[in-house]
Formats: structure tokens, C-alpha cells, sequence
């Protein structure tokens, strides 16, 4: 395949995964509203895109899929059907089994060798379209609709499949239809164009003739309406065995272009790679930036007569406005819509809440909100685990929500928002909520704590311990829930990106859970801090506030350090001790006076801890820079940056130092 050809299977393979991802937002929008249009229209023109573009490129596996879906949706648009749940179901699992094709293509090149059998999916849906009672299918009979036991599908039968679509008939014989019949009865070539390429086809077949013989049903890709082909009805295609499989006929390449000249290009792929090392140099940018306007200040401020110190620094100034606009543009070339994460999850809870047998509405807002690629990436397993959680434990039965004096139908919201630097998602249901009591009861019980800490565990705190690798409420484990390895997949990848997880729940009302998420991982805000005239950087946006207080404040519990904060416990951690830079490294331990020092209060995950500084010099924006393999004895270092003034700032890791810090 040429690098031309290639291009446009690769164009077809990234529309086709949109459509089908929007699909399935569209077919569970249009459950709830199914007597609307426009959502009907849209999925309609959406299968058709996708089996017309199918189509120039020869993938008849996915034509024909296509095709018997379409011929649904075009009764449905004519009020000829009603749709129903089970045929929402089939529907969805037509749109998976396209996924699940096209993805073969991107991996192969092909349909694969053999192609994914769709023949009982193609059989249920013209069994649907003709009016016939279908039944939910079992998942046994739904993995057999996608995976055929001979592995091939016979042409014959292939064509009998569109005749039937056809008229709508499934008795006698049908007149069959090949592929340049659909392309020529949906416009999508000229008559002219179709019978040049037969002209073509018949050269070459008279070119191959002398050195091969072969049937010319299994030789032409598109045969003349003309010609004959074996007829096959819908009773010989049922019965008749799948047989070994062949390649599939494959429209020249002839029909690729469709004037692709003529369609005016609005974007561009770029490398990922490329975005990256982009994204560094203007991280090295920022760097310079901050060191010139460093410099600079110096400057104005030593020679503040002279005029060109005043022209430097106007200089500087436009450089630095010239800088932050570049930096936030290539941070938005990374930068992709929550949709692509949110847009799975109305599928999700319609098929958990059908297994469940109960009536869920998901709620989604601020779906155009912009993250960084890595961290969309990394929120996605997240996000599942806290929906599946709360269809499962949050949201009761039907009966027990009418007990409770609430709607039947429970509600899950999913929002997604920005607060300055951070995008904030959040996961709220109605539904019974998280019992503090039950928590720390379930925890004694699985040897989390003891319950000397339990009678003392605040009611926040006991919430948190959710995320304990291994806790469930659940006695039993089921294939939704159940097995204690999901809020702890959550608050592993939460901690990964830096990000700070709250709950806030009522017995009877519901919960929420809130996730508070960097926008970018690559070039962050940080608040300089020092110690002993030794400065360290801790990044922002696991900084929840600054205080001041009083050594006399602090408390002692089993010689670890403590402080009050809002009727709460916090525990603190002495930035100096860590570092081995006070001379006594039990400083702060023996006395107290009435000295004042700074407590910087970071968070991650579900955990807050107070890092006690000698000073706070300000906020500043950095890169980060690894430290290679450079061992510096500690894990509490994240890596490394310059700053303005041209120092050497090691960056604190907020993990390993709460991870320091043993609640006893």
C-alpha cells in the first residue's frame, strides 16, 4: 500500500473511532428520547459515513455490518419501528463489533486473517428490521455474535445478506447485490467512474489469463451488473457451514482519491514526540525568562537613572509576555476536551444499571473542559472505578429508594471544571452514602486499625480509609465490585499526577467525591521555601494553604508532631529533620518556644500534611528537570530546577514525604 493509500485508511480508521464513540452517547440519548429526530438523523448519517468510507477502501466485513444497522435506523427515522431496549442493545453491540473491526484494520492493515465473523449479529439485525421478537442477548450469545466458529463468511452468503436488505423479504431467491451496487445506489461513485474501472479490471484479467486460471467471481474485486453470480437465500446461508477463509475483494485503489484535492484541510497530525520536545524547549525558554527578568531587576534597580536599563527592562517585559503566550499555546497543541474520557461512561451505566436492574440518569457537565494529554490518560481507569462504585454501592434499588421517600430513578453527576490552575471532576450520587460507623467497624474488622484508633478517628478521616488496598464493604465479591482493588486504583493514579481526592458524604443523601487535578504535569507553579538559608521548591498545586503559628502550639503524640487545624489533627513533618540539615536532628522535639515558623499544608490523594519551613520566599513558575541517575540518598526529591536567580532548587515530592509521615 502506498504512503497516499495509507494516509487515507488512516484518515477512515480515526473518523470511523470518532463516529463510533460518539454512537454511543447518541444510541442512549436517543433511549431516553426516542422519538427525536435529530439525534436519529445524526446516527444515521454517522453509520452511513462510516459504511461509505468503508466502502472506497474495500472493507466489505464492515460494509455489510453497516448496511443491515442503516437499514434499522432507516425504519426508525420513518416511524416504521419503535425502538426498543433490546434492540438498543444490539444496536450497541453492533457499534463494539465495528470498533473491534476497525481496530484490526489499524493493527493490520486488513480485516484480518480470518475476518471477525458478523453473520448472527447481521442475521439478529434483519430479524429486528423485519419485525421479528428478538430477546436480550445472554452474554454467551453475545460474544458468538462477533466471533464466528469457521472464521470466514462465505461470498454467496454475503450477497444474500443484501439482497434480503434489499426488499425485506426472507423467502425465495433474491437478487443478490455486489459491492459496486451499494456504492452506485448510495452516490457514492458515478456510473461512469464504476463501469471504467470494470474496463480496467477485464485488462488486466486478459493480461493474467495466459500464466493463470481463476473463477472470475473469486478474481474481480467489482463485478458488471451483467454478470451472474450465484444467488443465495437466507435459509442456505443459515445452514450452510462457514468456510475457510479468503481474501476479501478489495476495490482498486483507483476509488481512494474522491477528490480528496478538493477538500480544504483544517488540521494537522503531529507526533507526540514532537509536541514534547517542543514543550521542553520552551520549558528551557522559561528558564531564560526568568533569569533575564532576574537580572534585569538588578540592573534597574542598581542604575535606576540610566536609560537603557529602563530599555531593558521594557524589553524584558515584552519577552516575558511573548513567552507566556508561546508557553500557554503549545500547552494547548497537548491539550484535549474531558469528553474523550467522559463520553464512555453514559454506555457504562446504562449496561451496569440494566444488569443491576435499577433506573439511573447520568448527568455529565463541562464536557469541553481542556486537560493535558497526560493527565486525560491517566484519569480514565479512575473515573470508572468511582462510577462503578457508586451504581453499585451508592445508588439503592428501586425499592429501596421509594422506602426512603426518593425518586425511582437515581442520579449520578459528573462535572468537570476549572479553578485556576487545577480542573476540579467530581462524582456526586443520591444515593445511600457512606456510613463513617460502618466504615471503621469493616476496618477493625479486616485488621486495617485497631479499634482504640477507631473510637478516635474522625468521621473525614475514617471516609478515607476507602482507598486501603484490599477494603471493600462489600462480604462478597461480585464482577462489578466487591474485591477492595478499586479506590485503590484511584488513589494510586490520583497521587501519580499529583492530584488531591476529598469525600464528602451523608448517611441516606448520597456522596461526593472530588478530584483536584493539575492542568499540566510539565511546567509548574511552586512556592520557594527555605531552610537553614537551604531553599527547596514545593510544587502549588499540592499546597492547600500557608500558616503561621506559634512552636508552643505544637503538641506531641508518641513523639511525633502535631498540630490543631479547624478542630482537626494534622500531622506535621520538619522539613530540616528530613534533610538531615538542622546540626541537632532532634530539633523540635525537646522544646517549645514561642519562636513563630510557617507550616505549608500539601495534600495528595485522600492525605494532608504540615511541612514546617524557617521561610517562605514567594511563588514561582519552574520546569521540572529529572536528576538522571544521580543518587542523592533521599526519595523526598522529585527533581530539580533553576531558578530566577540562577540557583539550583531541589523540587520536593509531596508523596514520599506524606508516605514519611506514620499516623500512629
Amino acid at each position: 500500500m502506498d504512503d497516499s493509500m495509507q494516509e487515507i485508511v488512516d484518515d477512515f480508521i480515526q473518523e470511523a473511532l470518532e463516529l463510533l464513540e460518539s454512537l454511543n452517547e447518541n444510541f442512549i440519548e436517543l433511549e431516553k428520547q426516542p422519538d427525536n429526530k435529530d439525534i436519529l438523523n445524526t446516527i444515521f448519517r454517522a453509520a452511513h459515513t462510516i459504511k461509505g468510507s468503508a466502502g472506497f477502501l474495500g472493507f466489505q466485513n464492515i460494509i455489510e455490518l453497516a448496511h443491515s444497522a442503516e437499514n434499522i435506523l432507516n425504519k426508525l427515522r420513518q416511524g416504521e419501528m419503535v425502538l426498543t431496549a433490546e434492540m438498543t442493545d444490539y444496536l450497541l453491540k453492533t457499534m463494539d463489533t465495528l470498533k473491534a473491526m476497525i481496530i484490526t484494520i489499524s493493527e493490520t492493515g486488513t480485516e484480518g486473517n480470518p475476518p471477525i465473523d458478523n453473520t448472527k449479529l447481521i442475521k439478529k439485525l434483519n430479524e429486528m428490521s423485519e419485525g421479528s421478537d428478538i430477546e436480550t442477548p445472554s452474554p454467551k450469545e453475545e460474544s458468538s455474535l462477533s466471533e464466528g466458529e469457521g472464521g470466514g463468511i462465505d461470498p454467496a452468503c454475503s450477497e444474500g445478506q443484501h439482497a434480503r436488505l434489499a426488499d425485506g423479504s426472507d423467502s425465495g431467491k433474491k437478487k443478490t447485490k455486489n459491492l459496486g451496487d451499494i456504492l452506485l445506489e448510495d452516490n457514492l461513485i458515478s456510473k461512469e467512474e464504476l463501469e471504467q474501472i470494470y474496463r480496467e479490471k477485464e485488462e488486466e484479467e486478459r493480461g493474467r489469463k495466459g500464466s493463470e486460471e481463476k473463477p472470475k467471481a473469486e478474481s474481480v474485486d467489482i463485478e458488471p451488473p451483467p454478470v451472474t453470480k450465484a444467488e443465495a437465500t437466507v435459509e442456505e446461508c443459515r445452514n450452510k457451514p462457514s468456510p475457510v477463509s479468503k481474501p476479501l475483494p478489495v476495490v482498486p485503489q483507483k476509488l481512494a482519491p474522491v477528490h480528496m484535492s478538493e477538500i480544504k484541510e483544517t488540521t494537522v497530525r503531529v507526533g507526540i514526540e514532537r509536541l514534547d520536545n517542543v514543550m521542553n524547549l520552551v520549558g528551557e525558554l522559561v528558564l531564560a525568562r526568568n533569569r533575564l527578568f532576574n537580572i534585569s531587576s538588578k540592573l534597574e534597580s542598581k542604575y535606576a537613572d540610566d536609560d537603557l536599563s529602563s530599555v531593558l527592562a521594557q524589553v524584558v517585559a515584552n519577552l516575558s509576555l511573548v513567552t507566556t503566550d508561546l508557553q500557554l499555546a503549545v500547552m494547548k497543541t497537548r491539550m484535549q476536551p474531558v469528553k474523550k474520557v467522559f463520553s464512555k461512561f453514559p454506555r457504562m451505566v446504562r449496561d451496569l444499571s440494566r444488569e443491576l436492574d435499577k433506573d439511573i440518569d447520568l448527568q455529565i457537565f463541562g464536557e469541553e473542559t481542556e486537560l493535558d494529554k497526560s493527565v486525560i490518560e491517566e484519569i480514565g481507569d479512575p473515573l470508572v472505578h468511582l462510577i462503578r462504585n457508586s451504581v453499585d454501592h451508592g445508588i439503592e434499588d428501586k425499592e429501596g429508594r421509594i422506602k426512603n421517600g426518593k425518586p425511582e430513578r437515581g442520579t449520578i453527576k459528573l462535572v468537570a471544571e476549572h479553578e485556576g490552575n487545577y480542573i476540579i471532576i467530581s462524582v456526586t450520587d443520591d444515593g445511600g452514602g457512606i456510613d463513617a460507623n460502618i466504615i471503621k467497624r469493616k476496618a477493625v474488622e479486616k485488621g486495617v486499625i485497631d479499634e482504640k484508633t477507631a473510637i478516635s478517628l474522625s468521621d473525614k478521616d475514617a471516609l478515607n480509609l476507602i482507598f486501603t488496598p484490599g477494603f471493600s464493604t462489600k462480604d462478597e465479591a461480585t464482577e462489578i465490585s466487591g474485591r477492595g482493588v478499586g479506590m485503590d486504583v484511584v488513589k494510586t493514579n490520583i497521587q501519580k499526577l499529583n492530584g488531591i481526592i476529598e469525600i464528602e458524604s451523608k448517611p441516606g443523601r448520597g456522596s461526593d467525591i472530588i478530584l483536584k487535578l493539575p492542568l499540566t504535569v510539565a511546567i509548574i507553579q511552586t512556592l520557594i521555601v527555605g531552610v537553614e538559608g537551604q531553599v527547596f521548591a514545593i510544587p502549588l498545586n499540592s499546597i492547600v494553604e500557608t500558616l503561621r503559628i506559634k512552636e508552643s502550639t505544637i503538641q506531641t503524640i508518641d513523639k511525633h508532631e502535631v498540630i490543631n487545624l479547624r478542630e482537626s489533627v494534622l500531622s506535621l513533618l520538619r522539613l530540616g529533620n528530613e534533610f538531615e540539615i538542622y546540626e541537632n536532628a532532634d530539633k523540635g522535639f525537646s522544646s517549645y518556644t514561642d519562636k513563630e515558623i510557617y507550616v505549608v499544608v500539601v495534600a495528595l490523594a485522600e492525605k494532608k500534611v504540615g511541612i514546617a519551613v524557617d521561610n517562605l520566599y514567594g511563588q514561582e513558575e519552574v520546569v521540572i528537570k529529572s536528576l538522571g541517575d544521580y543518587e542523592l540518598g533521599y526519595k523526598g526529591i522529585s527533581g530539580a530546577t533553576i531558578t530566577g536567580d540562577g540557583k539550583v532548587v531541589l523540587i520536593i515530592d509531596v508523596a514520599s514525604m506524606i508516605e514519611a509521615v506514620k499516623i500512629k
